[in-house]
């Protein structure tokens, strides 16, 4: 894999004007989080035997992928307030890539109205409402299996009736008659959004650093070797001390 280093002073990053510095910061830096957030999940999701396994893998992911929404969410506040109410959008609509331009307008789109993404932000990544869990333990058939581990070492013990609760609430407000369907559906429109959000940061954030020119002090080519492949890296819920 080759990574280019590229080196600048900060009196130089200072000829960007206020509003455009502050956003490239805080884009960058969204920017950064949902790469992790996105390996992560991909990284919890392998497969072994075992019930107890999948059980920690399918809880560990599924949290991480409404983290995942919550912060979504987040990002289209800062692109709301600090690119289009501060008219950023006017200096640099016209000038986006194309790729890049289609992604910001499927984003204006989604976010516009009422959205899986915001449901997900608001009642089960941060703010955590009672109202639909309530709802929730009343509706989940009685034969319907739950259950917990509790490992010696208490960092080890998985809660997943919580998670079990939980996923049915959500799932029967995205799709009730097929939960399947539901998870698959949250899977793929998450990651679709991430997706136009990182192709939106490659196409503005260059596009910012073009205009003014930014002094580069140095440039080096980096060459990583021993990389791992993104389907041979996994995050165990369970592990030893």
């Amino acid at each position: 894999m080759k990574i280019t280093r590229i080196v600048f002073k900060k009196s130089s990053f200072d000829k960007i004007p206020e509003n455009e510095r502050v956003f490239m910061v805080q884009f960058s830096m969204f920017a950064n989080e949902i790469s992790t957030l996105h390996k992560f999940i991909v990284f919890s999701n392998y497969h072994e035997d075992g019930e107890m396994i999948l059980t920690a893998q399918n809880t560990q992911s599924f949290f991480l992928l409404k983290i995942l929404a919550g912060k979504l969410y987040e990002g289209y506040e800062i692109v709301r307030k600090n690119y289009f109410k501060n008219q950023l959008s006017r200096q640099y609509d016209s000038l986006l890539p194309e790729e890049s331009s289609r992604a910001l307008s499927s984003l204006k789109s989604y976010f516009v109205g009422d959205n899986l993404i915001r449901k997900i932000r608001n009642k089960y990544a941060f703010h955590n409402d009672m109202d639909p869990v309530r709802e929730q333990l009343g509706t989940i058939p009685n034969d319907v299996e739950l259950d917990v581990y509790l490992a010696s070492d208490h960092g080890n013990s998985l809660y997943s009736m919580a998670h079990i609760v939980s996923s049915y609430a959500l799932f029967n407000e995205v799709d009730p008659s097929d939960h399947l369907q539901a998870l698959d559906r949250i899977f793929k429109e998450i990651l679709e959004v991430a997706s136009n959000f990182l192709t939106f940061a490659d196409g503005i954030l260059v596009e910012i650093w073009g205009k003014y020119r930014i002094q580069i002090e140095s440039k080096t080519e980096i060459d990583l070797e021993g990389i791992q492949n993104i389907d041979s890296v996994k995050l165990p819920y369970f592990v030893s001390r």
